[in-house]
């Protein structure tokens, strides 16, 4: 007698492994004979969606959700699909949200569909919603002063790139930010520490920009 529970384990450990061509038949021949395992479900569209066949992938999670619709993991592999391939997705985030409503997943992505579009107040709604949640959240905070910035409102930007700096002082994204806030606002000796320290923190990333805005300060402050 096959025993599924091994089977399944062994499934995870392949896919763990990166190996799936090899798993994709035994997962298959796995929910042949095992149709209540909502995991398998979503790994079976999780090796498709990793392989390319995005299409096929989401075939699957929708027959699956039929077959569990209150399954938020579905729900969400939908939406991220949908998204990436920009299509609607905010329903099946909303649907999320109705089941788990501190599901920050979601209410992320639904802050950034919402800022892809333009509805800037809506973004900055959501991510405030997380950080009731996560209240330590730098990244969110580091959104919220990016979305402010985008609008012009370099003052609002100013406080949450602080905000993030006061949790996390080696965030360099939130330096590089808060540097060209400042130099919008006219505060060229600060904005000048914090794009050097953006640079000193991450180059990879933030040296040609920083560079360019440290160079464009030191003309101001000459």
């Amino acid at each position: 007698m096959r025993d599924s529970k091994k089977e399944f384990e062994n499934i995870k450990e392949l896919i763990a492994k990166g190996s799936y061509d090899e798993v994709k038949p035994l997962l298959k021949q796995y929910l042949s004979e095992n149709t209540e395992n909502a995991e398998a479900y979503k790994l079976y569209g999780n090796i498709f969606a990793y392989t390319g066949f995005l299409a096929k992938a989401r075939l699957i999670w929708r027959g699956a959700l039929k077959k569990f619709p209150e399954n938020t993991d579905f729900m969400y592999n939908l939406a991220l699909s949908n998204y990436l391939q920009k299509r609607p997705a905010r329903t099946y985030l909303k649907n999320i949200l109705k089941i788990s409503p501190n599901d920050t997943g979601a209410m992320s992505m639904l802050a950034q569909i919402a800022k892809d579009d333009g509805r800037y107040d809506v973004a900055i709604f959501y991510w405030k919603k997380i950080l009731k949640i996560e209240a330590e959240n730098v990244e969110v905070m580091n959104n919220i002063g990016v979305t402010y910035a985008i609008q012009g409102s370099f003052g609002k930007a100013r406080v949450w790139y602080k905000k993030a700096l006061e949790l996390d002082e080696n965030y360099a994204l939130a330096h590089y930010n808060l540097a060209t806030a400042l130099y919008e606002l006219g505060e060229n000796a600060e904005s000048l520490e914090h794009a050097e320290k953006a640079a000193e923190l991450d180059p990879a990333t933030h040296l040609h920009q920083a560079s360019s805005l440290i160079k464009q300060i030191n003309r101001k402050l000459s």
